[in-house]
């Protein structure tokens, strides 16, 4: 019986295994058309393993659905450059939600390449809020926001932030603006008073306010009453505070107050005993403050 040959078999079965080993580098697509068409470019992004360039148009057909399904393909293609262009014409039946994971951010974070972020000077978190943590190698020192000078946020994006300028990044980064929710002020406090700063201008809302006066008074507590939280690298200080501040204050902090300004400054707390308590309590508050900033050159308090 005469043989087959099946080399044209075999090569066109090669073929089917890998079909865009070298044909395809970028791709243009409008999400939209049917779902036979979206299946089809899917599978292209996921298979075409030279593939670094996607842009993805946003067309009048498209659902939120499908551009989730497109993001998430595009999302397994490391060092993958993706440009998306139009809006979702049907976002106003329900809000469009995509959720990526800790393992996704690792991943995106380290190849997003953005020019622009050399020329930003001012960063403003005040409304979002961190989800979680993710590590990776930051680029030369020089190279990460060089010319940002100014960041508003809660502690939770200013905590890491304030560890990577200790660690020499962020050279520029003075001004600090604490606004937002209660989070972990003691573990940011704590670590500026570590030292590694200088010449920092720092403005707090109405809650760090508080609990800063009350974090250098348990560090009081803590060391016997020899020596109290200090904060070295503080130039200038701003704290939005209520006129009845002492209201806000829990008891165990009022009292421990009232001590420390008889010890440290007694004259000032016979005085005071004449006036208001709510000019007491502002005024025994900013001589702590100012005993733990030696360099402190500029002090104020914002009133509510």
């Amino acid at each position: 019986m005469p043989m087959k040959d099946t080399s044209e078999d075999f090569s066109f079965r090669s073929f089917i295994g890998d079909p865009f080993s070298e044909s395809i580098g970028r791709l243009h697509f409008a999400v939209g058309g049917s779902e036979k068409e979206l299946q089809s470019v899917l599978g292209v992004i996921s298979r075409a393993k030279y593939l670094q360039s996607v842009h993805l148009e946003l067309g009048y057909s498209c659902s939120q659905r499908r551009v989730a399904r497109a993001f998430n393909t595009c999302m397994a293609k490391p060092h993958l450059s993706l440009t998306v262009q139009g809006r979702i014409p049907d976002l106003r039946r329900g809000p469009f939600k995509y959720t990526l994971t800790l393992y996704d951010w690792n991943r995106i974070l380290p190849s997003i390449a953005m020019p622009a972020l050399k020329s930003i000077e001012n960063l403003d978190f005040t409304h979002n809020d961190v989800i979680g943590v993710v590590k990776f190698n930051f680029p030369p020192k020089r190279k990460l926001l060089p010319r940002l000078t100014c960041l508003t946020a809660h502690s939770d994006y200013i905590i890491p932030f304030m560890q990577h300028k200790k660690a020499g990044y962020f050279r520029d980064l003075q001004n600090i603006s604490i606004n937002g929710p209660k989070y972990d002020l003691d573990v940011l406090f704590d670590l500026l008073s570590e030292g590694g700063f200088k010449g920092l201008s720092i403005t707090l809302d109405e809650l760090s306010s508080v609990t800063l006066v009350e974090w250098i008074l348990s560090g009081n507590l803590k060391r016997g009453r020899k020596q109290p939280h200090g904060l070295l690298g503080v130039a200038s200080l701003a704290m939005h505070v209520h006129r009845d501040f002492g209201a806000y204050l829990a008891e165990w902090s009022r009292k421990e107050l009232l001590n420390w300004q008889i010890e440290n400054v007694p004259v000032m707390a016979e005085s005071k005993q004449r006036g208001s308590q709510s000019e007491m309590y502002l005024q025994m508050s900013e001589h702590l403050v100012r005993s733990v900033c030696p360099h402190m050159k500029e002090f104020m308090y914002h009133f509510m």
